[in-house]
């Protein structure tokens, strides 16, 4: 189960909008979600950003297209199993654990008005090395050296920026994107940030090793070993000194709960070669009798 924070992002590329795309259902209710139908623009942006270079053929890139199409169906049954468990576990967040989440993620960050300045900073280095390269003929790989790179926006998302800027309205995007980024817009996000995901789920990993402890007592004691083990060197940091077995067990009986979860979930697919395509019986999930 993946854990969501807030942070003031980098912006590393232009967001492509997706057509609504409909795969089946979970549970009786539909899988409209846009994002599961992957263009190839998408995929190839993606992939730039992942491995800072251009696929090495056409064969290449479907796999991938195709790879990142069921990692997004993963995640889709994967979150529907963890809405149903937090609805079975009362698992909820109040108004006061909100507004302090608001508070504490303000005041965890670190160097808050320097991570500002440097979000504005790449954002203009981005918007500069693509003048270099679509309105000067510069080359792509001395612009980002010279002018990106020391700004800390990485080879990947450089290349996935070219590709997307060859589109003059694209760069004019990073642009507006630049100037809509006021000192009252970065306040305007604290304020409307929702932690209700990460408050949640934080409350559902605790309640799931709440009832595996009460089960397993190799799990209990395992996973009391491991909370002794955390350390916070830093506000900001956390260690684990922990041993690996021990990790190891707690989180394979935590991947076996959620495997059981899953399990339960109705999944139909319109195309049900995605079943073992995409690796779902790994999550539990049997393709339905006909």
């Amino acid at each position: 189960m993946k854990t969501k924070v807030f942070l003031i992002a980098l912006c590393s590329g232009i967001i492509q909008a997706q057509p609504p795309h409909r795969f089946g259902a979970i549970d009786g209710t539909p899988i409209d979600e846009r994002d599961l139908n992957v263009p190839r623009e998408t995929a190839i942006v993606t992939y730039l950003r992942q491995h800072a270079k251009q696929p090495s053929s056409e064969a290449e890139a479907q796999s991938f297209q195709d790879e990142l199409q069921c990692r997004r169906l993963r995640g889709v049954v994967q979150e529907a199993a963890e809405k149903r468990a937090k609805a079975e576990l009362g698992i909820f967040s109040t108004d006061a654990e909100i507004a302090a989440e608001r508070k504490n993620v303000v005041a965890r960050a670190p160097d808050i008005e320097g991570q500002k300045k440097r979000y504005r900073e790449r954002l203009q280095a981005l918007i500069d090395g693509l003048s270099a390269v679509y309105d000067k003929g510069q080359d792509p790989d001395q612009t980002y050296q010279q002018l990106v790179a020391p700004h800390g926006v990485t080879k990947g998302d450089w290349a996935g920026n070219v590709y997307l800027g060859k589109d003059k309205q694209e760069r004019q995007k990073l642009v507006q994107q630049l100037a809509a980024a006021t000192p009252e817009a970065f306040d305007r996000a604290a304020d409307t940030y929702d932690p209700r995901p990460l408050i949640e789920n934080q409350k559902l990993e605790a309640a799931v090793d709440v009832l595996l402890a009460a089960s397993d007592p190799k799990f209990k004691a395992d996973l009391n070993e491991l909370n002794a083990s955390v350390t916070h060197p830093t506000p900001n940091h956390t260690a684990r000194h922990g041993s690996a077995i021990v990790l190891d067990y707690v989180e394979q009986e935590r991947a076996a709960w959620w495997k059981a979860e899953t399990g339960k979930m109705n999944v139909t697919l319109s195309d049900q070669s995605l079943y073992a395509a995409c690796g779902l019986a790994a999550m539990g999930v049997t393709v339905p009798a006909h």
